[in-house]
C-alpha cells in the first residue's frame, strides 16, 4: 500500500472514530437527561418531583416553584420535564395555548438534543390541548404563535 493510501486510510479511520464518539455522546442517556433537569431545577430554585402516579404525567406550579413529572428515564420524559420547567422559568403569556407554545420554545432552546421526535411530542401535546379546548371561545392563540413551523424555525419546510 502506498504512502498516500495509508494516509487516506488513517484519515478515514480517524473520521470514523470521531463520528462513533459523537454518536455515543448523543445516544439516549437518561442519566445525562436527568442530570440536566436537576441542574436547571437547582439553578432556578425549582423543586422536582418524579412520580408515575399522576394520571396527566406532568404539571408545574409557578407559585410553589415545583414540577411534578414522570420519572426521567428516556428522551420523551426529558423533553416533557423541560417543558414543565419553562412554565416556571419564563414569564408566561396570558392565553393558555400561548403559555404552552412559550414553554415549548424555552424547552427547545435549552435541550441537550432536539430531534424530530421532540417536534412530534410537541405536536401531540398541542393537538391534545386544542382538542381539549375545542369550542371554548376563551382559548385562542395569539398571532405570534399560530404558525407552529415558523416558531420552530422551519418556515416553508414540510413537516
Amino acid at each position: 500500500m502506498g504512502e498516500r493510501h495509508a494516509e487516506f486510510l488513517c484519515d478515514l479511520l480517524g473520521n470514523f472514530h470521531s463520528l462513533c464518539c459523537l454518536c455515543c455522546a448523543l445516544r439516549e442517556d437518561h442519566l445525562t437527561y436527568k442530570n440536566h433537569i436537576v441542574a436547571l431545577c437547582q439553578k432556578h430554585k425549582i423543586t422536582l418531583y418524579e412520580t408515575a402516579l399522576d394520571e396527566y404525567g406532568c404539571v408545574s406550579s409557578r407559585k410553589a416553584r415545583r414540577i411534578i413529572v414522570l420519572p426521567i428515564t428516556n428522551y420523551r420524559t426529558y423533553i416533557l420535564a423541560l417543558h414543565e420547567l419553562y412554565h416556571i422559568i419564563n414569564p408566561s403569556p396570558i392565553k393558555r395555548l400561548d403559555k404552552e407554545m412559550a414553554a415549548w420554545k424555552g424547552a427547545k432552546s435549552t435541550a441537550i438534543l432536539w430531534t424530530k421526535e421532540a417536534d412530534l411530542i410537541v405536536f401531540e401535546c398541542l393537538k391534545s390541548y386544542i382538542e381539549y379546548y375545542k369550542g371554548d371561545n376563551r382559548v385562542k392563540v395569539s398571532k405570534e404563535f399560530r404558525d407552529f413551523d415558523s416558531l420552530f424555525g422551519r418556515e416553508g419546510e414540510a413537516m
